[in-house]
């Protein structure tokens, strides 16, 4: 009987080039598509933000039908990178944008407020930008006289 022994106990040279040529490709393939999801999660954060901003301008609209005071309102950060909203003379929401977002809103506007028929006090236009895509904005309206938040 013929007893066969490989004297071959590791990878050969043309192996390990295969290999890594293999994983240069595959690495091509990747960075160019990690880009790609940077930007969509960046686009995802600031539309999570102009929704959010939607629904807290409705909440302070319905809440201004029961406001006698009619302090209610919604007031800017003078640095563009949040809002705080007030019901009556106590601050009630604070948003801020994190710094990592690269959030910011593209203009300072005074305070917007409703009326106890639900009407806002001006016509008032958000834009949300981001610093790291100049291509990502969302803008949002409220309304004249209904105070409707629109927003794309």
């Amino acid at each position: 009987m013929v007893v066969v022994r490989f004297q071959n106990k590791g990878f050969g040279l043309i192996e390990v080039l295969a290999a890594a040529g293999l994983l240069a490709v595959a690495a091509a393939f990747l960075v160019p598509a990690l880009g790609g999801v940077q930007s969509y999660l960046y686009k995802m954060q600031a539309q999570r933000a102009a929704q959010q901003m939607a629904g807290d301008i409705a909440a302070l609209q319905q809440y201004s039908f029961y406001d006698v005071s009619g302090r209610s309102r919604l007031e800017m950060d003078t640095d563009k990178g949040g809002y705080r909203i007030y019901h009556g003379k106590d601050k009630f929401l604070t948003r801020r944008f994190t710094a990592d977002s690269g959030l910011y809103f593209n203009q300072h506007f005074n305070a917007l407020q409703f009326s106890q028929e639900g009407a806002p006090s001006i016509t008032v236009n958000y834009i949300i930008k981001c610093r790291h895509d100049k291509n990502i904005s969302y803008w949002l309206q409220v309304q004249p006289v209904t105070g409707r938040v629109v927003f794309k």
